[in-house]
């Protein structure tokens, strides 16, 4: 019986993927900037409820839940793991990058 003699396989595939998927991650930082998208403004529209902005938190990621609708403007809202079975929440969060979150408070209309 002949053997058969396997060029390209078992630890140089490895390596050579490992290898490619590294120059394309590059490429994709490249090509894909993610520093063009606008950050919140000072107010945000949740639900149909105006928020207004109150301060920059630093907290950690694992406080917050993500909700199933995201703002009129096009932003992800997390919420508070407490605050997350209101149905308008009276604390909204954005976040915009580095464990800093920007916490918005429900806006009351006295007209």
């Amino acid at each position: 019986m002949k053997k058969r003699r396997i060029v390209f396989g078992g630890n140089k595939a490895t390596l050579m993927s490992i290898i490619l998927i590294l120059g394309m991650s590059f490429f994709a930082k490249l090509y894909m900037p993610a520093k063009n998208i606008d950050k919140p403004g000072y107010t945000i529209t949740y639900l149909g409820h105006e928020y207004t902005y109150a301060e920059t938190v630093k907290s950690s990621p694992y406080k917050f839940v993500k909700p199933k609708n995201g703002s009129e403007e096009g932003f992800t809202v997390l919420l508070m793991r407490k605050d997350k079975r209101d149905q308008i929440p009276e604390e909204i969060y954005v976040y915009v990058g580095s464990r800093h979150y920007l916490k918005y408070i429900l806006t009351i209309d006295t007209k």
